[in-house]
């Protein structure tokens, strides 16, 4: 698994150095340096999305023993920088989210269940943002591609299944399955441990209010998201239209959600950026230094939410 890791991780550096290669560079920094002080208005606009899936997260705590918003807003923060920044296919990040919440509430199971079904409601959430850019591409090129629905139709029923299952003992089930695999002295720990799990889980899907205004809020910071790369792109002089912005940030991040195997995507998120971005008239040059403009905001936000939790754990 070790040597699998390295090849992919291999496999997309190389793939990013060759779009790099096939570009002028020094065109291609001319453009990153006209973004000048942009970047900064790029990371200050991010903070709107984080703090709204803060916010998301928070109304799913309703009523439980919880840490204010401030620290939840770190927690979530930190949560992001090692997801965006670490080898961990972008799910260890809110594995360490609920460690760290579990410390505010240790008495139950809110802090894990919490995050399960916030990450659930995130991937719900970033499928309509997706669907919303794929009918906006689609719109926008004159085309109909059946091949897209019913790959989208597909993803849709698995998500679903996903969510279906959480709600029917996903944990439990998880532990029957694997139970050859669990020591005997571990498997009634664990039995206990599921069954509390997806206790937890079902108590919050059941708060439909609080559901509904998670997911809302997801699906907004998304959204709003879409405001990064219409910045970016004028800061280029490349104006485009939010329709156009919205296609390629949720196409993006589609392309990077399915690449979450190989760290931060790298060379896929470029790759998509190039390939959505031509369709939408603007260059190779152009595109690229918009993914790059992305990890830069990503450096910037994320490197500090790591020495954060440095210290966190440093001071426990």
């Amino acid at each position: 698994m070790q040597l699998f890791r390295i090849i992919l991780a291999a496999s997309g550096l190389a793939f990013f150095a060759y779009l790099i290669s096939q570009q002028d560079t020094s065109s291609l920094i001319d453009a990153i340096l006209s973004l000048g002080w942009g970047l900064i208005y790029l990371c200050l606009l991010h903070c709107m999305p984080l703090t709204l899936n803060a916010l998301s997260w928070q109304s799913l705590l309703h009523g439980t023993e919880k840490p204010d918003f401030l620290n939840l807003l770190r927690i979530r923060w930190i949560g992001q920088s090692v997801n965006t920044l670490l080898p961990v296919a972008q799910v260890g990040g809110d594995l360490l989210r609920a460690n760290l919440l579990k410390r505010h509430c240790p008495k139950n199971n809110i802090a894990g269940a919490s995050v399960v079904v916030d990450f659930t409601l995130g991937i719900l959430s970033q499928l309509v943002f997706t669907f919303l850019g794929v009918i906006m591409l689609i719109q926008n090129m004159n085309l109909f591609s059946s091949q897209v629905l019913i790959a989208g139709g597909i993803i849709t029923a698995l998500i679903l299944f996903f969510l279906y299952l959480q709600q029917r003992g996903l944990f439990q089930k998880s532990t029957f399955i694997f139970a050859p695999l669990i020591p005997k002295e571990l498997k009634r720990k664990l039995a206990d441990s599921a069954y509390d799990m997806d206790s937890a889980i079902k108590k919050l899907y059941r708060q439909r209010a609080p559901v509904v205004y998670s997911f809302t809020a997801k699906l907004c910071a998304w959204l709003i998201g879409t405001l990064e790369t219409w910045l970016v792109l004028h800061l280029l002089g490349q104006p485009v239209s939010i329709s156009d912005a919205l296609i390629l940030e949720s196409l993006g991040y589609a392309a990077r959600s399915f690449g979450f195997l190989i760290p931060a995507a790298i060379g896929i998120q470029e790759g998509a950026f190039i390939l959505f971005g031509g369709m939408l008239g603007l260059s190779p040059i152009t595109a690229l230094t918009l993914s790059l403009a992305k990890r830069a905001r990503e450096l910037a936000l994320g490197v500090p939410g790591l020495i954060t939790w440095t210290y966190i754990e440093t001071k426990n």
